[in-house]
């Protein structure tokens, strides 16, 4: 085995394939060598002040292994997995306080299982599921206080099945259901207060029946009815 190490020399304000961005004057440096027969290298920048900034590893003149950046403060910023190019498994970032910004998984290059991100305050903030790049499974959506904002279901990226939506205090706001990406049944809308807003069928993505309003008094208020999407 064999190998060197060299600076390659200074950035300042340059953009370089490392980041798209660079806050402050920064040193760049390269690792490289072999390794049975393949060749590897380690691409470290840091920032001004010799505080290490990001890493990137590479193999055979792609990128291979962890790449990870860090806050000014030393705080890890982002840190995902490549092979050959290709985002392949673990990958997440950070807020500068240290906490969690989000957690997904890749898979050759697709977004592949569970998917979360949180809130600077440490509560989730929504949560998704993925196959091969494409939503797949429950996708949930919580408001800051910790309340759900949204449930919904994906097959194959498309939605499917029940969608629900609150309002902030808990109450529930809008609750359907898609068949392959359409609204398919009955659609019921609700006040904050609990009381029904609207109700109103679909058939294939088109109104199709009654479609009944009321105001927050629970006086109805409009009935309508409709034959595939056309008012009768």
């Amino acid at each position: 085995m064999g190998g060197a190490i060299f600076l390659l020399g200074y950035n300042y304000g340059m953009k370089t394939k490392l980041l798209t961005f660079l806050l402050a004057p920064s040193f760049l440096f390269l690792f490289s060598g072999s390794v049975f027969g393949q060749k590897t290298e380690v691409k470290k920048e840091y920032w001004g002040e010799g505080k290490l900034k990001s890493e990137k590893h590479y193999k055979d003149g792609k990128i291979d292994g962890f790449f990870t950046i860090w806050h000014k403060n030393g705080k890890k910023h982002y840190k995902t997995h490549f092979k050959a190019d290709k985002k392949d498994g673990p990958s997440a970032a950070w807020y500068p306080n240290g906490e969690k910004r989000y957690e997904k998984n890749y898979k050759h290059g697709r977004e592949h299982g569970r998917f979360t991100i949180w809130y600077q305050n440490g509560q989730k903030e929504w949560e998704a599921h993925y196959k091969n790049g494409a939503q797949d499974g429950r996708f949930t959506f919580w408001y800051e206080n910790g309340n759900k904002k949204t449930e919904e279901y994906y097959v194959d990226g498309l939605q499917d099945g029940r969608f629900t939506l609150w309002h902030e205090n808990g109450q529930k706001d809008l609750e359907l259901t898609l068949k392959n990406g359409r609204q398919h049944g009955l659609l019921i809308e609700w006040y904050e207060n609990g009381k029904k807003k609207t109700e109103r069928n679909y058939k294939n993505g088109k109104e199709d029946g009654l479609v009944t309003e009321w105001d927050e008094n629970g006086i109805v208020i409009s009935e309508k009815n409709f034959v595939n999407g056309n008012e009768q």
